[in-house]
C-alpha cells in the first residue's frame, strides 16, 4: 500500500472495520481491516465492510501526510499535509474528493474532531487553529485558539 513510513493510523470510530494511514509516501488510504471474530456488530458509514487488505479510498498529495483523523460519526476523514494544506472528504459521498483548506503557516503535526462539524489542528506553529464546516460542507479557517 505505502512506499514509505506511514506516520499516523485512525480506525472508524463507529465500524472499527476500516483503517486510515498517513505517510511521507504522500498518501493518505483508507482501507478495510474486517476480521469476523472480532468486527461483529457496526454502526457508521463503513459498517458494510466485510473484506480485509482492501483500499478503499486513496489520496495523493505534494509531500507528505502528517496526520489523519476521522469524525466521531466517521463521516468525515481529516489529512493534514506537510505543505500546509488540511483536507476535509466526506467520506459518504460516492465522489469522495477533498475540502482542501490552505492556511498560512506552518504544518499541522496532529488534529482532532471535536465534533462533527469542529476540528482542531496544531504543530510547528504552537498554537492551536479552529476549523469549521459551513453551509453545505465547506471548511474554513475560523481562528487561532491563542490569541
Amino acid at each position: 500500500m505505502h512506499k514509505s513510513t506511514v506516520v499516523s493510523v485512525r480506525f472508524d470510530p463507529l465500524s472499527g472495520r476500516v483503517v486510515a494511514s498517513a505517510s511521507t509516501d504522500g498518501k493518505c488510504i483508507v482501507s478495510s481491516c474486517f476480521h469476523e471474530s472480532t468486527d461483529t456488530v457496526a454502526t457508521g458509514p463503513f459498517a458494510g465492510v466485510n473484506t480485509f487488505g482492501e483500499t478503499l479510498l486513496s489520496f495523493t498529495v505534494i509531500g507528505w501526510v502528517n496526520t489523519v483523523q476521522f469524525s466521531p460519526d466517521a463521516t468525515t476523514l481529516s489529512y493534514a499535509t506537510h505543505d500546509c494544506e488540511i483536507n476535509f472528504v466526506d467520506v459518504t459521498s460516492s465522489k469522495a474528493k477533498p475540502d482542501k483548506v490552505l492556511f498560512k503557516g506552518n504544518p499541522f503535526l496532529c488534529g482532532t474532531f471535536i465534533n462533527a462539524s469542529t476540528y482542531i489542528g496544531c504543530g510547528y506553529d504552537k498554537v492551536p487553529y479552529l476549523f469549521k464546516k459551513q453551509g453545505a460542507g465547506q471548511w474554513s479557517f475560523v481562528k487561532v485558539l491563542d490569541e
